[in-house]
């Protein structure tokens, strides 16, 4: 009998459902996306010290959507975790909702953009929700054997980078990351990469450990793989 009734209503809720007009339907789907978000940035206020909890930046994730191209939830808590422990520059690869959870914990980070109309949207959602962004659109150019982003001449040297793109159909992925910026990381920085999981982001996280002499450490969870890569302390830099 329960069974039967709650199918009843189902049926019933679909039905009135179906007389909304589609234009209604969007209204109501993006008032109630932005009342999510607002509610998850408003909590996120309390953590600009620590790291926040799993559960609320998961909240933050599924309110922001685009769930196919947002980095891993593990990912975007170490991100964080380092991001308020080192000091220096933080270079972002690639903008989204890790643009808007640092800014929304005061952290300043430049973010590269490859295209044009979503970096528009991550200011513009940014202002509109009283954040402090620096989205910079650099579009993807050839280097030669791989294409990779056209940096800006004023690009601080970071100390720590959060790669989490160009997207994978980029000729020659994301392995263009430390051949245009070895020459400007500080000496110490520290490269966190998201998409671990996937064998060609493993694979070019392993050519730069061999190319440029870096330590290189994968963490597997149950929401994808994330590496992160350093010069070690014993190898000699001929720039210092």
């Amino acid at each position: 009998m329960v069974s039967w009734m709650r199918s009843r209503l189902i049926t019933q809720r679909r039905r009135v459902v179906g007389f909304i007009p589609p234009r209604i339907k969007d209204w109501l789907k993006h008032a109630l996306r932005d009342l999510r978000l607002r509610y998850c940035l408003q909590k996120l206020q309390a953590f600009r010290n620590t790291t926040p909890p799993r559960d609320l930046v998961v909240q933050l994730r599924e309110a922001w959507g685009n769930l196919g191209f947002t980095a891993d939830t593990d990912y975007l808590l170490e991100a964080v975790r380092l991001a308020q422990q080192k000091r220096g520059p933080i270079l972002e690869c690639g903008s989204g909702v890790s643009t808007i959870l640092f800014a929304s914990l005061g952290i300043e980070l430049t973010s590269l953009e490859h295209d044009s109309a979503w970096a528009a949207t991550c200011r513009q959602f940014a202002v509109d929700h009283g954040l402090r962004t620096n989205v910079v659109h650099a579009p993807l150019v050839s280097y030669g054997d791989f294409d990779w982003y056209e940096t800006p001449s004023d690009l601080p040297s970071p100390n720590l980078i959060l790669c989490d793109g160009p997207p994978a159909s980029t000729r020659g992925g994301r392995y263009g990351l430390l051949p245009v910026l070895n020459d400007r990381l500080s000496r110490d920085c520290l490269i966190l990469m998201d998409d671990g999981e996937r064998p060609e982001d493993f694979r070019t996280a392993q050519q730069w450990a061999s190319d440029f002499q870096l330590s290189m450490n994968s963490t597997t969870s149950k929401s994808g793989t994330t590496i992160t890569l350093q010069r070690p302390r014993y190898v000699s830099d001929p720039r210092y």
